[in-house]
């Protein structure tokens, strides 16, 4: 999927279509939170070093989101970029924001179709080495529940020590290299492992659990070492679960701006072999000197009439967000094969 400073109207209206949910590190607002006005400013200082201090994310500013579910709700009329603009956003986060943040990235949009002659702002906030920000209220913000909330004194003083060991994350790529005219519903990715620190790491631990109908029909050095069941009111989703070991082993290990595939081998998925929806992920990273980090992510498949989009979600989710997502498949009153082929 592209990266949130390469989208466009069309990516904003799938985040409604696809009722992609808010989350830890991805959050909506109206086009209205967007004015020139005092208040106005100390709630994007808010929410932008709230996302900076956290795991890093995306703030959309044109989306109002359903306050029960979380969900997209429209993309709604935007703003004037004669009046709201780019250079007007960019200096109210980087005067009022301290320590400034590196990286962070704000994509105008025009809303060519929804409204035209007016535009939505993304900002991608990347989670920050440099941390903690303080924002334009004198206060240190987080993200928890959908919301940014001061953060404790202990708290603080945590991610303050974030340079001192690795801050490591699981990232599944595409590689759009291998794909061919003679096997175009075969998809080729791999496995890379983040460092967002810039205290390098050289050897790793990497949990993974598939849904076991997520077949894969290249699996590198993957094997599944047991299977698992997640159930729910809606009944049940049957896992596979995976162990990766990596080492630089003398190479070059992983830091800030430098990550590293966790295997030499590529993995494939078969598009024949899947239908469409979305096959949930979950990994867990372990490392000497850190605390080991988990999160959830998904492969989504939509097959329609002129084209077939497929990608990973590049967002980390909870367990919560995950299994609230739309078009996944829940087994109820059926035989379930554990069997991953």
């Amino acid at each position: 999927m592209k990266n949130p400073w390469d989208w466009t109207e069309e990516d904003l209206l799938a985040l409604v279509k696809n009722q992609v949910q808010e989350s830890l590190t991805l959050d909506y607002k109206a086009s209205k939170a967007l004015e020139r006005t005092e208040k106005v400013k100390d709630e994007i200082t808010k929410d932008v070093s709230a996302l900076a201090n956290s795991a890093g994310g995306t703030l959309v500013y044109g989306i109002p989101e359903n306050k029960q579910t979380r969900l997209a709700e429209k993309v709604d009329e935007g703003v004037d970029p004669a009046v709201i603009t780019r250079e007007w956003l960019d200096q109210v986060i980087t005067s009022n924001i301290q320590r400034r943040i590196d990286g962070v990235r704000i994509n105008q949009i025009p809303l060519i179709t929804v409204s035209p002659g007016r535009v939505a702002y993304v900002v991608h906030v990347p989670q920050s080495a440099r941390a903690p920000h303080q924002a334009r209220d004198k206060l240190f913000y987080k993200r928890f529940e959908y919301h940014s909330k001061p953060m404790e004194e202990y708290e603080i003083r945590d991610v303050a020590r974030r340079q001192d060991a690795p801050d490591l994350r699981v990232r599944f790529q595409m590689d759009w290299t291998r794909r061919t005219t003679t096997a175009p519903n075969e998809t080729w990715w791999t496995i890379a492992l983040v460092n967002s620190s810039p205290i390098p790491c050289s050897e790793a631990v990497i949990d993974l659990q598939f849904e076991s109908s997520f077949k894969l029909r290249h699996r590198g050095p993957l094997t599944a070492s047991h299977h698992t069941m997640i159930d729910g009111e809606k009944g049940t989703i049957p896992f596979v679960s995976c162990r990766l070991f990596w080492s630089a082993k003398g190479g070059i290990p992983t830091f800030d701006g430098c990550p590293v595939a966790v295997s030499p081998q590529l993995f494939s998925i078969d598009h024949n072999q899947l239908r469409d929806g979305q096959y949930l992920i979950k990994w867990k990273v372990s490392a000497p000197r850190t605390t080991p980090k988990e999160a959830w992510t998904y492969y989504r498949l939509t097959h329609s009439k002129d084209s077939t989009e497929f990608g990973f979600w590049h967002e980390d989710l909870t367990e919560e967000q995950a299994l609230a997502l739309p078009d996944i498949r829940w087994f109820k009153n059926e035989v379930i094969t554990t069997e991953w082929c």
